[in-house]
């Protein structure tokens, strides 16, 4: 496997890493590799010089001689240099794209000028670039779970899942007892070891609060602040309060709506039809037929289903919570459920082994299965579908962290604890428990929000940023009084998350010239294409999140069609968009060339997943 090429993209940077690799037996671990990063075709800003490479860790530590893993690893350097510590983002999940894929890169591409700072990403072993890689082979039929129509069958499907995962790992020489916090956390050290770091700012989000935390415990000499958003509490809590933590999420969003006059009024009756609609799924199901790029998809819509869909943010928009319930109670039901399910299907069943692994070895064990029994006395019966007992995990390990790494991790060291108003994962309650073992913290909740989310630019990036730049000084947080609460959708679940803004470069105005806006799935904010066109020629860009702009190529416009390419952040995929006017609306045609080797990748408008077509309408 030597010699082996990566492409991958970085927000506005296209990196090219050559690597060298032999995952077998290896010495002198741990150790760095570097490797080169031309930039192309688009420039980072000056501030920024990128060093790639890789991290070379073994797979066991009590066994040095055995194998090795390379963790792929990105240094965006401040220009002109700084003297002061870096900072290092580590990504949520554990599973999924990792961090150099993930929003990390986006986010750490506009915070170094503005930190004049090193920030320093990679992806933990098992996630992203990162080896190994974890069954992709045993998730090709995301089909399976989605179609499946009862909780039984899911769990049924779950478990052959795990068992042809857990066979595939061994086979191929990888042992599932290598993924936990603790192992983590000692890969991360070594990180900061091989670089000759003496100490950094560790940054996480959601699961990477957690690893915050575990490196706050095994490494505490090399870290100078920690700063976590969103984060998962140390041992069993985030599973074994899922139960809770939904249910107090509905009450919460119920509580919001009945503050907020005009909601009140129109959904007076919100909690009561709530369960009503989870009652009526129950003794009925309805059957819906979700529109695919991998054909139309059957999927049943029963209680169970529309509890665990409704109450997800991520699935879900907070704001259209009350309406949902009331349309699919007393309005179009189908068009509801498509709605609801939409997203899900775009998104697919993820391969989440690593997220697996790693929670069930940091968190099963008898305080644990305590908790849960615990936890399920004091919410209402409907919620008992969140309770996950991982009766899987001693089919994932044969064995678990000891009672110490439940303890959570006290320090003095300064630390951030940020919190989401409307996390369905990571609880406000939580992060206030994390915080209370820090003796030199600060907590916030932010407002309005969902799990993760507010600190990309505004209120929520301030204070992360006035924090890294002098951490033993309290943030100024008056700017949380004025974010923006919840305003709750009284008349539509659709509405355009996808704008095109097409202008005219040489003056000449067309019949596309304006904004067009498209209903499409699985959008979580809204995004935009800045078009220009001159003549027959069509340029511009896309604009996401943070510092996120990717340059379309081959386009073209013409009376009533235009067209034009955009590659997928991570270099993967060739998106073609094709659009035919007819009066003030644009039909577009969506298509993926996927790279030899590739992933398909999921939904939105990067990957296989998710529609073929979608319309844009002209905005007035």
């Amino acid at each position: 496997m030597k010699g082996l090429r990566i492409l991958f993209s970085l927000g506005t940077l296209l990196v090219a890493v050559t690597l060298s690799v032999d995952i077998f037996s290896q010495t002198n671990v741990p150790r760095f590799e570097s490797a080169p990063c031309p930039v192309v075709p688009i420039k980072l800003p000056p501030e920024i010089k990128p060093e790639c490479g890789g991290l070379i860790v073994a797979q066991d530590r009590a066994k040095p001689g055995g194998r090795s893993f390379r963790l792929a690893v990105l240094i965006l350097r401040a220009v002109p240099a700084s003297s002061d510590p870096p900072v290092v983002m580590l990504h949520g999940g554990p599973s999924g794209p990792g961090g150099i894929f993930g929003g990390e890169t986006a986010r750490a591409i506009s915070w170094v000028p503005k930190l004049r700072r090193d920030i320093i990403i990679y992806d933990q072993r098992g996630a992203g670039l990162s080896e190994p890689k974890l069954c992709p082979e045993v998730f090709t039929q995301p089909e399976r779970y989605l179609q499946a129509k009862t909780d039984k069958e899911r769990e049924e499907v779950g478990k052959s899942q795990s068992s042809a995962c857990v066979a595939s790992l061994k086979a191929n020489g990888i042992d599932p007892d290598m993924f936990g916090s603790d192992v983590n956390a000692q890969d991360l050290a070594d990180l900061r070891k091989v670089l000759g770091i003496s100490k950094w700012d560790l940054f996480g989000v959601s699961y990477g609060g957690r690893l915050v935390q575990e490196a706050l415990r095994r490494d505490p000499d090399g870290v100078r602040s920690v700063l976590v958003h969103s984060p998962s509490i140390i041992g069993a809590g985030s599973e074994s309060d899922m139960p809770l933590t939904r249910q107090r999420l509905l009450e919460h969003v119920v509580a919001a709506c009945k503050a907020e006059p005009e909601c009140a009024s129109a959904f007076p009756t919100f909690e009561k039809d709530f369960y009503t609609v989870y009652e009526e799924l129950n003794r009925k199901p309805l059957d819906v037929t979700i529109d695919d790029a991998r054909g139309p998809i059957k999927i049943r819509l029963d209680g169970s289903r529309f509890l665990r869909t409704s109450v997800n943010p991520s699935s879900v928009r907070v704001s259209k919570m009350p309406l949902l319930v009331n349309e699919l109670l007393r309005g179009d039901r189908n068009k509801a459920a498509v709605y609801m399910l939409q997203r899900r299907v775009a998104t697919g069943v993820a391969n989440n082994v690593l997220t697996e692994l790693v929670g069930c070895y940091d968190g099963f064990g008898p305080v644990y299965a305590k908790r849960v029994t615990d936890v399920m006395k004091q919410v209402r019966a409907e919620f008992g579908v969140f309770e996950n007992d991982l009766e899987q995990c001693p089919t994932w390990h044969s064995r678990f962290a000891s009672d110490a790494n439940h303890e959570l991790v006290r320090s003095n060291v300064p630390a951030l604890v940020l919190t989401a108003e409307f996390d369905d994962r990571t609880p406000t309650e939580h992060g206030k428990r994390i915080a209370s073992a820090l003796k030199n913290s600060y907590h916030f909740e932010l407002p309005g929000v969902i799990h993760g989310s507010g600190i990309v630019d505004g209120c929520g990036e301030s204070i992360v940023l006035q924090f890294l730049q002098n951490p033993n000084r309290k943030p100024d947080v008056s700017c949380i009084a004025s974010m923006p609460r919840v305003k709750f959708e009284l008349k539509t679940l659709e509405s355009p998350s996808l704008f095109f803004d097409i202008a005219s470069a040489d003056g000449k105005v067309n019949a596309f010239t304006g904004t067009w806006g498209a209903i499409y799935p699985a959008i979580d904010s809204v995004v935009r294409f800045a078009l220009r066109a001159d003549g027959t020629k069509l340029t511009g860009s896309y604009v996401g999140r943070g510092a996120q702009s990717f340059e379309i190529y081959e386009g073209t416009i013409g009376n009533d069609t235009i067209s034009f390419k955009i590659k997928s952040p991570d270099g993967e995929r060739t998106i073609s968009l094709v659009g035919k006017l007819s009066r003030d609306e644009i039909s577009f045609r969506r298509e993926i060339e996927v790279r030899p080797g590739g992933r398909p990748g999921g939904a939105f408008l990067w990957g296989s997943g998710g529609p073929k077509s979608f319309s844009a309408s002209r905005v007035p």
